[in-house]
């Protein structure tokens, strides 16, 4: 069964994970929440200065904050979120998925 969460609420869970990521690795994002190709939720990283290995770190910690912190407080079953980045033209995405369709964002 899948689980349904607002855009505010998830909205809300990345500008957390983000602003602890922010404060933690030194890092800049863009404002504004992306939903990108394959269903990564997170943000645009505004630094090209990061190692693949920072990348993952952050890309965790945003992923685990989402769970832990949006999605299985509205869950009847706990949600699974994958930690991705996601590299193209244009920028870095950091945040993650949600594991086997899990989670309907309403």
């Amino acid at each position: 069964m899948a689980t349904s969460i607002s855009i505010r609420d998830l909205s809300k869970a990345v500008d957390d994970a983000v602003k602890l990521a922010t404060q933690r690795h030194k890092v800049q994002f863009s404002p504004e929440l992306q939903i990108a190709p394959g269903g990564i939720i997170g943000r645009q990283l505004l630094q090209a200065s990061v190692s693949l290995h920072q990348a993952e770190q952050i890309a965790g910690e945003i992923a685990q904050h989402l769970e832990a912190q949006a999605l299985s407080s509205s869950a009847s079953a706990p949600a699974k979120i994958e930690p991705l980045f996601l590299i193209r033209q244009g920028g870095i995405i950091l945040g993650g998925r949600p594991v086997d369709s899990s989670i309907v964002v309403a």
